[in-house]
């Protein structure tokens, strides 16, 4: 299959890069956590053989630039990025859109404001902790990353953040010693790059 169609979208306060791939009605897949487009590639790829299938960096993230770097974000700034591709891509048609993470809590505030763009919707575990029971644990979480963040730094908050999310059972992450395959080496150097402005900007912003 042939690479993606790629392109850039002035939006406010900033430059959207988008990827388009295949043919047929159009999915938008919006990325969560720090990844941008190149963590749903693959994705992507397998669902254009049906699909005209489109996907950014989210504003801020990777090749998404923002005109003020220290802005403050904001779930409806980042749901009308959504709301511009699918303008400038499916013009007044209703579009499939799948959202993960970040992504997702974007495209659920995209269905409440523009439910007419949107013909079906895939929220893949968004963090929207308010609405659950033990809101209350998720908010101190995020007060201590933050505090954290702000006294130590990046990797312990990450740390705090990471312990604040772990159930029991769940593994630590990959075994010591094991060497990442080139393309997703690549995804784990843009991951980290991100982290300070997905941390510090997009966590408190969403959950």
């Amino acid at each position: 299959m042939t690479g993606p169609t790629v392109g850039t979208l002035r939006v406010d306060g900033a430059t959207l890069h988008y990827e388009v791939r295949g043919h047929g009605p159009l999915l938008l897949l919006i990325p969560g956590g720090t990844g941008g487009a190149a963590a749903v590639a693959g994705l992507a790829e397998a669902l254009a053989t049906e699909w005209t299938v489109a996907t950014y960096d989210p504003r801020g993230m990777s090749r998404s630039t923002l005109d003020d770097p220290g802005a403050e974000q904001t779930v409806a700034e980042h749901a009308d990025d959504a709301f511009r591709l699918l303008e400038l891509l499916s013009p007044g048609e209703p579009a499939r859109v799948f959202g993960a993470s970040s992504g997702a809590v974007a495209a659920l505030h995209l269905l409440t404001t523009r439910p007419e763009r949107v013909a079906l919707l895939v929220a893949h575990e968004p963090p929207v902790v308010e609405v659950l029971p033990d809101a209350a644990e998720h908010r101190a979480l995020l007060a201590r990353v933050r505090d954290t963040l702000q006294a130590q730094g990046l990797m312990p908050a990450m740390a705090v953040f990471a312990a604040g999310l772990r159930r029991a059972g769940d593994t630590a992450g990959p075994p010591a010693g094991v060497t990442l395959p080139p393309q997703a080496a690549a995804r784990a150097e843009r991951t980290m790059a991100g982290l300070p402005f997905f941390v510090g900007r997009i966590v408190p912003a969403f959950m």
